[in-house]
């Protein structure tokens, strides 16, 4: 029998798939592919003996049929936790700082779950004492490392009682077989995803869900560019900042309505708190080791966008009499027209100046009144993107009887136009001013002496005045009299002829006498 003293390591070259190479703060897992991630492990892991010599328990068949008696020592990292071996050939680290070389498979991680991880806790173990615990575990870590087979253990030596041996037997099957065959994994993952977008008087609204498959840190979201106004919203709708979000809970993304059409790209990170395994080593004269460190797992997520479309505003108008709501203005009077001006895609809390100007739809001109055109304006706030405004207009309506008035709306904000509503032909937007029925009235008299009565046997003549109301000035009329015999009510016959007059003139006001 061969008896010798060995530090055991394993000399398997860990693939990339099981272990992540490199040094530094952070080590990438070339396993994930959905998203990048890095683990925060430390770059370097300080690690010193705690106990003496731990005799071995059994021994290993070699190739050439020896037996080699396996002894190793008892060592924590700087965290104070427990630390195995990894390398036969060399001592084990004591105050020695070794370098991060990458992240070891949930094998390890389930070797420390059932095994003795915890410095005094035996774990529910089948064991005496610590040292029957912590060799039971350093065992399966040569073996994870590839320096022996399970097969090849001979659980006898002349160095223990049997009952030791096979109290750490024990202890070794029921690490191993959790190792072989539990379903533990120290994997995490993390992805943001949309679950829907909408919108209301005052938003565009994207929500996103953060899903992890653990509830144990926080995430946060970045973006291409700054939108004014833009805010995040948890599921209670409360601002939050964007690097400081919940795992597992919506959050909204809302960007300001009015905001130029655009997209906005959008990444996610990911600190998940979970513990892995890493390898620690890089010091030539000890053995590399490994430790069960609690890190911060970090995700990226791919890139996504959201767009949204700025929609043009639009207005329309509805010109009424402000006396009866009809679309007849009465003549010779002061009158009111009210144009209520419908509006859509407005900005919420964003004032609005409307202004309008009163046509005449024959001309195509604007009406002028006493020498000036007839505007009006109004400013307002939008409480809604949707709704009306009304604007009056107030003008003497003399000399208008029977014209067609169109009323031109335009929106402005911020000393820009933003819409107008001008169509001459649009019947919504026109009013019209009633025609006048002219009435005459006249006053017959003597020439002579203007009195009412008229000489006898001689040639007269009689002057009728007429008074006129409702003419139109500026235009033409004609004025025909004929003499009535009162008592017959007929044309009174002079010769055989009626006796008639007539006499053109212009009006030069409404209301006059000829």
């Amino acid at each position: 029998m061969i008896h010798k003293k060995v530090f055991l390591y394993s000399a398997v070259v860990l693939s990339m798939a099981g272990l992540g190479v490199g040094a530094g703060k952070s080590v990438a897992n070339a396993s994930e592919t959905k998203a990048s991630i890095n683990y925060t492990a430390p770059k370097n892991m300080e690690y010193s003996l705690v106990g003496g010599e731990i005799k071995g328990y059994m021994r290993v068949k070699r190739s050439d049929g020896s037996l080699e008696y396996m002894i190793t020592h008892d060592f924590v990292d700087k965290n104070g936790s427990e630390a195995y071996c990894m390398d036969s050939e060399k001592p084990s680290p004591n105050g020695h700082t070794l370098a991060l070389q990458g992240k070891l498979g949930d094998e390890f991680y389930r070797m420390y779950e059932a095994g003795y991880a915890k410095k005094g806790n035996l774990n529910n173990l089948p064991v005496a004492n610590t040292q029957e615990a912590r060799y039971a575990t350093q065992m399966v870590s040569w073996i994870l490392s590839g320096n022996f087979k399970a097969s090849d253990i001979v659980w006898s030596t002349p160095e223990r009682s049997q009952e030791e041996i096979d109290r750490v037997h024990k202890a070794f099957d029921i690490i191993w077989d959790h190792v072989q065959n539990g379903k533990t994994s120290t994997d995490t993952t993390y992805d943001l995803k949309k679950v829907n977008e909408s919108e209301d008087d005052i938003y565009y609204n994207y929500k996103f869900k953060s899903e992890a498959n653990k509830t144990d840190g926080k995430a946060s979201v970045s973006f291409d560019k700054e939108i004014p106004g833009m805010r995040i919203l948890n599921k209670d709708g409360k601002e939050i900042s964007k690097d400081n979000l919940p795992l597992n809970q919506e959050i909204t993304i809302q960007i300001p309505k009015g905001t130029p059409t655009g997209e906005l790209k959008i990444t996610s990170e990911g600190d998940i708190k979970s513990v892995h395994v890493f390898k620690y080593g890089g010091d030539s004269a000890v053995q590399p080791a490994n430790s069960l460190i609690s890190v911060d797992d970090e995700h990226k997520t791919d890139e996504q966008k959201i767009n949204w479309k700025l929609k043009d505003i639009v207005i329309g108008t509805t010109a009424t009499d402000k006396v009866d709501n009809d679309k007849v203005l009465a003549p010779d009077t002061t009158a009111t027209v009210v144009d209520e001006v419908s509006y859509q895609n407005l900005i919420v809390g964003k004032e609005y100046t409307v202004t309008g100007k009163v046509m005449d739809k024959e001309t195509g001109k604007p009406l002028v009144i006493d020498g000036k055109e007839v505007t009006a304006s109004g400013k307002f706030t939008a409480k809604t993107p949707n709704g009306k405004q009304d604007v009056e207009f107030t003008f003497n309506t003399a000399g208008l009887d029977g014209k067609k008035l169109v009323v031109f709306e335009s929106m402005s904000t911020d000393n820009k136009e933003v819409a107008t509503h001008a169509d001459i032909n649009d019947e919504g937007q026109t009013v019209e001013v009633d025609k006048k029925t002219p009435k005459i009235g006249t006053t017959a008299t003597d020439k002579a002496d203007k009195d009412k009565t008229l000489a006898t046997d001689q040639k007269v003549t009689v002057v009728d005045e007429v008074s006129y109301t409702g003419l139109i000035a500026g235009k033409e009329y004609t004025v025909t009299g004929t003499l009535m015999d009162k008592e017959t009510g007929k044309p009174l016959m002079i010769d055989g002829k009626e006796v008639t007059k007539s006499a053109k003139f212009t009006a030069k006001t409404a209301n006059g006498k000829q």
